[in-house]
């Protein structure tokens, strides 16, 4: 894989140089088509009589034609005969603007810029400027109008109006015409504007207010990245069963991050606050991109992504992918989330960011805590944690007894889980960007850089039952568990770009940690420890890190549309110096509990580091263009490359039997006693140590016809070859020792077919089949044990896993009244061969562990519904005008959901026909909110249905999780134009989180209600 890295840089400059090459080979031609001032939708664009295209939401259409004298037509919808025709004549390297505006009268004015007969375009500035300034304002008030756009026809110049409604543009000398939009007034379009060289003009305008509130920037603009309007449009030219959230919907929520953001889609849930669940399915069968190019998982046990670590401050969408493409990665699984960060900003901006908040539990109330590093608050570790080098050579039998005893004497001494009381939450941030026009093109930078710090204190119950003589439960352990977690997310984002009308590149890095350090003590009855009450203690930090380097080309030649993405990125997980030690007494006794030297007191050190390189290359050619028909072939390749080494090392420390077993741990367990009193013992275990390597390459043919644009077929097929390979230690050491191997080897040929049926402009059906495999991670291809750090559950690996096969069938029927609003109704059915699900396995005398095996099959069928509108249209039938209802909208989704999962019958498990894991049977979200010109607020409700958490063994019942509901409220307000204030409440209801096993509580606890306060100045 070392050679990977150069062929990906070769490629890049590459393709940056056939761009280069290739980049001027056809006339560009920009139309716009307004009525009344408004963007007119789906109008049909041809050239000599064969169809290009239509108008989208904006009213705007943009093609390429080739050198020569043209005829373009424009046809209203459902209509045989043009309303619009113009002979043009294009040169290489045209520029052709035509604004189009249609009368009541049914005929069409046009006004058009470059080609033929019209004022020659120009093209980059050269030779000295003249300055074109300005002054827009109201025709009712003459007040200022900021934030209009202006554009200069013929010109890739653009600015945009102030507070006091001025705007400057530099631009050759010459005659010019200028658009200005603005969504609340009619576009105006004034012509035959002299500018001369080295010389100001000003020209004043003033705009009528529009009778109908256009979205911002329909006409000239593209559409603002991430608002609704871009996301429903995106979600209805989709050829596959796509969700898609902008950042405007992420915003108006009071979403954080990426993960409570998704919360709001239809059929998804989220696990342990950052697992997403597509449509019922366990989070492993859920695929996360990274602007499309595969993004590993910190989390080295687990497949998914958290997605708590993405701040939504930095994405401009995510898209939700339900069914299979040809084009998409063949680990597709149950769903695919595709974020998307922020691209070239329209206008220079800088802001900085403050926030706080309290939480009901946590904060100011009783905590937990213990001692730590300098640089805790940042989230990094200042080697107070540290392995010492010494005893980092004894682990895992490599050194002698001395040095494990000398190297044990170098370790902290913080044992002590001390009471306090957790601070208000805070949060600060800074964004910043610009653009500038560079090679022919634009420039844009984007930067970003946020800090935060949170205390989560909750009181769980925690029980166990066995299974009585009578096949009733009995009451086992009763305990209950005060933990403290101090959760710090630090993160930074450089986004760099360079577009020309049909380039584009751009480079992303991204660095996200996410550091949980927890303080626990459990306390109760254990029948399992001679009638004795426990206390058990844990101290333990997580570091979670990803860093990663994005390149990313779009290219759109005279033959094909060619995009590739290059990846190379590190991702790690490091747990140093876990403590855990047990104190008890017996039930009832009076007096001080004693240490239990039994157990002994164990620290231990946790590392796994990734290393990742993808590349991908997408080609699409279209073949056939017609008034009637349109056909594109699509191609590409794609290899991905992962390694691992993951290493655990465990001590034990052992208290001599004649010690006072009432002292307190730091005098006990007291480092400078090592071979004094407290002896050190190795307990690494041969196979804790593994390495594994991940390999995947892929191909794809796929085709997207067009009839009538009535009919949408999308077919393609896929092969992909994996090849994963773990292998683990198991009998002296990584030295040269015996080794137990892992491994598949798998050739998969995917299928997929997408059918769009557009039964009116505004109506649509699909129906789509895709089929797509779930590989394991490699830690479960090792026979080796391993802790989840989120749940505490120790596994053990399974080398015989096996990948699981998806087939999957969905259906959905969509309508869109408007270009913000949407009604939709699906179903779906997905098919598992070889589902690979959580069992338990014999080890020794010991309890079973939890492991993962592959049962037989599973399936799981679904009904959805979705739909955002206005309170408008909810009233239409009152006779009255209200103008507030106009910014009110509504918006809500419901999933209904049915699984079935058989095991073998080896297995310990009770029940070997139930639900899947993580299943939810419902879902259910509802926003109710407001959008004003300075002040929004939202109204969120979700609730899940019940979940399988755990399976039961050897006749015990199946652990559920009880139905949640939860309610969000966000409200925001901008203040002096440059200030905003954001206030949330989350989780109004504050309901139990419950286990129940047999109708009896299996764990519950209470996550508390949070308040916040955010303020954002923009510079």
């Amino acid at each position: 894989m070392s050679l990977k890295p150069f062929f990906l840089r070769l490629f890049a400059v590459a393709a940056c140089l056939f761009s280069a090459a290739l980049y001027a080979s056809e006339a560009q031609v920009s139309i716009f088509v307004l009525q009344e001032g408004s963007a007119v939708e789906g109008m049909t664009l041809s050239l000599d009589g064969k169809r290009l295209g239509k108008t989208d939401a904006d009213g705007a259409a943009f093609v390429d034609i080739p050198s020569g004298e043209h005829l373009l037509e424009l046809t209203a919808p459902g209509a045989s005969t043009p309303i619009y025709s113009q002979r043009i004549k294009a040169e290489a390297n045209d520029f052709i603007q035509l604004i189009v505006t249609l009368e009541p009268t049914g005929q069409a004015d046009a006004d058009i810029e470059g080609g033929s007969g019209a004022q020659p375009v120009q093209q980059e500035i050269e030779g000295v400027p003249g300055t074109l300034t300005g002054r827009i304002v109201s025709a009712e008030d003459e007040s200022p109008i900021e934030n209009a756009q202006v554009f200069v026809s013929g010109s890739r110049e653009s600015a945009r109006t102030d507070a006091d409604g001025r705007f400057s543009i530099q631009v050759p000398e010459g005659n010019y015409a200028i658009s200005i939009v603005h969504p609340r007034y009619t576009t105006r379009t004034i012509t035959d504007i002299a500018v001369v060289a080295e010389e100001a003009v000003e020209q004043m305008v003033s705009l009528t207010p529009s009778g109908l509130e256009l979205r911002e920037f329909v006409v000239t603009a593209p559409y603002i990245e991430g608002s609704v309007a871009s996301v429903l449009s995106e979600q209805r030219e989709s050829s596959a069963v796509v969700d898609v959230l902008g950042a405007e919907q992420m915003s108006r929520s009071g979403d954080s991050n990426a993960a409570d953001a998704l919360a709001r889609v239809t059929g998804l849930t989220i696990e342990d606050g950052k697992f997403v669940v597509v449509r019922g399915a366990p989070s492993r069968y859920t695929k996360t991109l990274f602007n499309g190019s595969p993004l590993p998982s910190p989390d080295p046990i687990k497949r998914i992504v958290p997605l708590d670590l993405f701040p939504t401050g930095v994405l401009s969408s995510i898209s939700v992918s339900k069914s299979y493409d040809a084009a998409q990665p063949g680990s597709f699984g149950a769903g695919l989330i595709n974020l998307e960060t922020v691209g070239i900003p329209e206008s220079p901006f800088l802001n900085v960011s403050v926030k706080t908040g309290v939480n009901s539990e946590s904060t100011g109330q009783d905590g937990l805590d213990h001692e730590g590093g300098g640089t805790d608050f940042l989230g990094i570790d200042d080697g107070t944690r540290e392995l010492p080098a010494q005893l980092d050579a004894a682990l895992g039998g490599n050194g002698s007894g001395d040095d494990l005893v000398e190297g044990a004497r170098q370790l902290s001494n913080i044992w002590e889980v001390r009471d306090y009381q957790p601070p208000a939450d805070l949060g600060l941030g800074l964004g910043a960007g610009t653009n500038a026009s560079l090679l022919g093109g634009t420039f844009g930078a984007i930067g970003s850089v946020s800090w935060s710090q949170k205390y989560r204190t909750q009181e769980r119950v925690r029980r166990t039952y066995s299974l009585g003589g009578d096949g009733n439960l009995a009451l086992r352990d009763d305990k209950t568990e005060f933990r403290t977690d101090m959760n710090v997310d630090l993160g930074g984002l450089v986004g760099l770009g360079l577009e020309w009308d049909r380039h584009a590149l751009r480079s992303n890095t991204f660095v996200i940690r996410k550091t949980q350090q927890r303080s626990e003590i459990v306390e109760g009855f254990d029948a399992t420890s001679d009638d004795r009450f426990a206390r058990e203690f844990l101290l333990d930090w997580n570091e979670r890190e990803l860093i990663l380097q994005q390149f990313t080309g779009e290219h759109d030649f005279a033959l094909a549309k060619v995009d590739w993405r290059t990846m190379v990125a590190e991702s790690s997980r490091d747990a140093p110096d876990r403590r855990d030690y047990i104190y008890r007494r017996r039930e009832n006794e009076e007096g001080n509990f004693i240490f239990f030297r039994q157990n002994g007191a164990a620290r231990r050190w946790d590392n796994s580091e990734d290393s990742v390189v993808s590349l991908e290359l997408d080609v699409t050619v279209p073949v056939l263009q017609t008034e009637r028909t349109l056909l594109n072939i699509g191609t590409g390749v794609s290899t991905y490359a992962q390694e691992r080494e993951s290493r655990t090392q465990r001590l034990e420390l052992d208290v001599a039997p004649d010690d006072d077993l009432r002292q307190p741990p730091e005098v006990l367990l007291d480092p400078s006693r090592t071979g004094n009193g407290l002896a050190p013992t190795d307990q690494t275990q041969d196979n804790d140590n593994y390495f594994g390597d991940a390999d995947v390459n892929a191909a794809y043919l796929k085709f997207d016809f067009d009839w009538l644009d009535v009919l949408r077929v999308v077919g393609g097929v896929r092969f992909e070859q994996a090849e994963f390979l773990v292998e683990t230690f198991v009998a002296g050491g990584s030295a040269g020792g015996q080794s137990v191997t892992g491994s598949f080897d798998t050739d998969d040929v995917l299928a997929s077919l997408g059918l769009t049926w557009r039964i009116r402009d505004d109506l649509q059906l699909r129906g789509n089949f895709g089929q797509s495999v779930s590989r394991p991670v490699l830690n479960e291809l090792s026979p080796a044990r391993y802790f989840d750090p989120d749940s505490g559950d120790e596994f053990l690996g399974n080398p015989d896993l096996e990948p699981t096969e998806i087939d999957a069938f969905d259906l959905r029927l969509e309508w869109y009244p408007s270009n913000e609003e949407v009604l939709s109704v699906g179903a779906f059915l997905k098919d598992y061969t070889n589902p690979i699900e959580q069992a338990f396995t014999g080890v020794g005398g010991s309890d079973p562990l939890r492991t993962n095996q592959n049962a037989e099959s599973a399936e799981v069928t679904g009904f959805e519904f979705s739909a955002r509108t206005t309170m408008t249209r909810l009233l239409s039938f009152v006779d009255r005008d209200w103008a507030w209802t106009d910014k009110v909208y509504v918006q809500a989704n419901a999933s209904l959901m049915d699984s079935s999962v058989t095991l073998s019958a080896q297995n310990l498990e009770t029940n070997v026909n139930r639900t899947l894991q993580g299943q939810a049977d419902q879902t259910l979200n509802v926003q109710f909110g407001y959008q004003g010109e300075r002040q929004d607020w939202t109204v969120s409700l979700n609730r899940v249905g019940e979940r399988l958490r755990l399976t039961g063994r050897q006749g015990q019942p199946d652990v559920f999780q009880s139905p949640i509901t939860v309610v969000d409220f966000k409200y925001t307000v901008t203040l002096f134009e440059d200030w905003k204030v954001e206030a949330s409440v989350g989780n109004l209801l504050n309901e139990e989180v419950e286990w129940l096993q047999g109708g009896r509580v299996f764990r519950a606890y209470e996550s508390g209600i949070d308040a916040g306060l955010g303020l954002k100045y923009n510079f």
